[in-house]
């Protein structure tokens, strides 16, 4: 008797506790910091005076808008953000490719866009036409670090030089003794457009790929993010807010 006396005084003192803890808990998840890097057309660090801010970073900020959760977009590396995501310190990522690689602290979102990996050639290159991977194994070849892009060429035991970022790569290609820049169609006839450099270059497409929202497995309310995220990105489509903002980039 005397047992069950103590264990019931322990509950009384331990349950307030726990009714104290879980508000803390959910006000925690009512705001979300998503991490990305410059990547018009799907994300676009400094808007111009369009106000365009890139169809994935505005459809994934409607989404949880959706359903009453605050989302901000920052910058930083993709390599760093990765490495943050592995650690579990940021609570998600755009726009994220699925790999391999990611697959043991990565969780993904369904589709939110999609991307045409290339081989962008400058317009001089006369060389054989890569149709896969494999047909560019003796070939210069730049990427981005952390992509993956990157990830793609070192699993098909191809060399590369990475870079940092996208510009870079393009400036790698252009500048020096190199055959390809693997990236993406769409992100390079974005950032050319209008522009002479796009004259200048021309493009393999190898193969396409979806763009997730991406979030981090150690970050602890990242199940419920991600629930979340997918019942408000389901209501964007369903009425047609998608399709909209991807109008605007069109």
């Amino acid at each position: 008797m005397r047992i069950k006396l103590r264990f019931f005084k322990n509950f009384l003192i331990v349950a307030p506790l726990q009714v104290l803890f879980i508000p803390a808990v959910f006000a925690e998840q009512e705001t979300i910091t998503i991490y990305a890097v410059n990547y018009p057309p799907y994300s676009i660090e400094t808007p111009k005076q369009d106000g365009l801010r890139g169809f994935d970073a505005e459809v994934v900020i409607e989404a949880y808008d959706r359903v009453g959760i605050p989302a901000t977009i920052e910058f930083m590396p993709w390599a760093r953000i990765m490495m943050r995501a592995e650690q579990g310190k940021i609570a998600a990522a755009l726009s994220c490719a699925k790999a391999k690689k990611r697959e043991h602290f990565i969780s993904y979102s369904p589709p939110i866009s999609s991307a045409t990996h290339s081989f962008v050639a400058k317009k001089t290159y006369d060389g054989e036409t890569p149709r896969n991977l494999r047909d560019a194994h003796d070939k210069k070849i730049t990427v981005v670090d952390g992509y993956t892009t990157k990830l793609e060429l070192k699993s098909a035991g191809i060399p590369y030089q990475a870079v940092i970022n996208d510009e870079a790569g393009l400036n790698v290609l252009l500048k020096r003794d190199f055959d390809f820049f693997y990236s993406t169609r769409e992100f390079v006839q974005y950032i050319t457009s209008g522009k002479i450099i796009a004259s200048q270059i021309k493009y393999f497409d190898v193969k396409e790929t979806s763009y997730h929202l991406c979030f981090s497995q150690g970050w602890p309310s990242s199940k419920f993010l991600l629930t979340k995220f997918n019942k408000g990105l389901t209501a964007i489509k369903a009425d047609g807010t998608y399709d909209k903002i991807h109008a605007k980039y069109q």
